[in-house]
């Protein structure tokens, strides 16, 4: 069944409801409690909450640079206000991307909104922020692993039958978890193409052999929070045993999202079934 998810703009939290002094490790990018009060010296907000997106075309010497900017919420009210909205829209813009004097920029779409669907050089994902992508892909295991995952993990024995569920207890309950590890493995690493799962090979050791090492219950744990990660959806977990911090999220840089000329961005309805495509190239 073809679905699709809510695309929306935020218009309610300006930023993060945390405080910090003037002299706090984030100094550098406080936002002021109020105008008029330096955060130097009063300290400030952290976490810049953003209203909505736009695509940026930033034109250099050499190449063209297409970016996703955030809009903060805090400018949302002046930026409706303004007689002259591209305008205000451009100047807020401006003041984001701090570019050099042989650069200049080019706002190509207006108003992209938490949750858009883009398809770029074999990535699909969903605005999550400006730096953040959101995995849309679904894991699809081999019938045998799930068969697995229900009676090892699930704890759904009462599912199977007499003859299946003493089948299932004569075997080797690693070797059947280290079976479904290698699966969700192989699909991960052939088709999704947003997680580079190798950089978490560190030290020789392979996350199988890591995986390979711990005990049931560590086992049981791991495969769970990696069905979790690799949802369709936003939810991101750590693996501490494998050494594995934020899965399930692409975090692009402090820069933010950057998208190549073959990029994609898809609106959709609401059941997933008509859609409308628009590429990069042809703005």
């Amino acid at each position: 069944m073809n679905i699709s998810r809510e695309c929306y703009q935020e218009t309610s939290s300006l930023f993060n409801q945390t405080l910090y002094a003037h002299n706090s490790s984030v100094k550098n990018s406080l936002i002021p409690k109020k105008k008029g009060l330096p955060t130097e010296i009063y300290g400030g907000y952290s976490g810049n909450k953003d209203s909505f997106f736009v695509l940026v075309k930033i034109v250099k010497k050499r190449t063209n640079l297409y970016r996703i900017v955030g809009i903060p919420t805090r400018e949302l009210a002046k930026l409706n206000s303004s007689n002259n909205y591209n305008q205000a829209l451009n100047k807020i813009v401006e003041s984001k991307l701090c570019l050099k004097e042989t650069e200049s920029f080019k706002i190509l779409i207006k108003r992209l909104l938490y949750g858009t669907l883009i398809v770029d050089n074999g990535q699909k994902f969903r605005i999550g922020s400006f730096k953040e992508k959101h995995n849309v892909q679904q894991l699809v295991l081999q019938l045998k692993s799930m068969k697995y995952i229900k009676f090892y993990i699930d704890g759904g024995q009462n599912y199977f039958t007499d003859v299946e569920r003493k089948k299932l207890e004569k075997q080797d309950r690693d070797k059947c978890l280290l079976y479904v590890f290698d699966d969700i493995m192989n699909v991960v690493n052939k088709r999704f193409t947003l997680f580079d799962m190798s950089k978490y090979e560190k030290d020789g050791d392979s996350l199988r052999e890591k995986f390979n090492c711990l005990d049931f219950n560590d086992k049981v744990s791991i495969l769970s929070d990696l069905l979790k990660a690799f949802h369709a959806n936003s939810d991101r977990t750590s693996i501490t045993k494998l050494k594995i911090t934020n899965l399930g999220r692409h975090q692009a840089g402090k820069n933010g999202i950057t998208l190549t000329t073959n990029a994609q961005i898809i609106y959709q309805s609401p059941t997933g079934l008509f859609e409308r495509r628009i590429k990069i190239k042809d703005l």
